[in-house]
């Protein structure tokens, strides 16, 4: 067998194994699948299974980012289709709305794996945010890279950062053509629009009860903070 077709099958069993992590992680939750549940079900040994993954969380992470790819491709996909800068900003709301609906089973993973349960801050400690230039990537500048002991893990931050970068242009573009408020602050702005897409599909239990008791669903509660949001963008 030539080195070429052997790593066609190595990859081939790869996906077979994210699938099959991919499966148990959406049953059963991170805490309670073990390497030896996955090597299970796969139908390989657990000494076998560490030759493709260090460990639980490096398939974690492997399944975190085919959401997080699906999740930034509905994103640029949505905000590819309008011109104005804050129709960019809304459209990239309706596309997070949009992919909680499609694929709750990667949100719910997602919303986890930023949660405070592994440590990032081995990745973010060197993700620099400059000042607002004119060229390269305009409003955010980043290292080229990011320390991670994990490929998978690395690109889910990359990820974030690209969706980042992708709203800090739209605000900008929404200056620019007048649909934005020119005093609103670029940076602060961005973030707190992706804090609170973000937060309003994974509230408290005890919250998401408040808001039902008085009839309002998690679409209205997005489509009201979205009327909330175009007042703060107008000038």
């Amino acid at each position: 067998m030539s080195l070429e077709r052997k790593e066609m099958k190595r990859k081939q069993k790869r996906e077979e194994i994210i699938s099959t992590a991919e499966r148990l992680f959406f049953s059963e939750g991170y805490d309670d699948v073990s390497m030896n549940d996955i090597a299970k079900d796969v139908g390989m040994s657990k000494a076998t299974l560490y030759l493709y993954f260090d460990n639980k969380d490096s398939l974690f992470f492997a399944v975190v980012l085919r959401g997080a790819e699906i999740m930034k491709s509905l994103i640029e996909k949505e905000i590819g289709t309008v011109e104005k800068g804050i129709d960019k900003i809304f459209a990239y709301r309706n596309a997070y709305f949009n992919f909680a609906l499609r694929y709750p089973d990667y949100l719910h993973i997602y919303n986890y794996f930023i949660s405070g349960r592994f440590n990032l801050t081995r990745i973010v400690d060197n993700l620099v945010m400059k000042d607002v230039i004119e060229r390269g990537r305009k409003f955010a500048m980043f290292p080229a890279t990011m320390a991670s002991s994990d490929e998978n893990e690395r690109r889910i931050m990359e990820i974030r950062k690209d969706i980042l970068i992708l709203l800090i242009n739209s605000i900008k573009t929404g200056i620019e053509d007048g649909s934005v408020d020119k005093k609103i602050q670029i940076i602060e702005m961005a973030i707190l629009i992706k804090s609170m897409t973000e937060s309003s599909l994974n509230m408290p239990p005890d919250l998401v009860k408040t808001l039902e008791i008085r009839g309002i669903n998690s679409k209205k509660y997005f489509l009201d903070i979205n009327n909330l949001l175009n007042s703060l963008f107008k000038s």
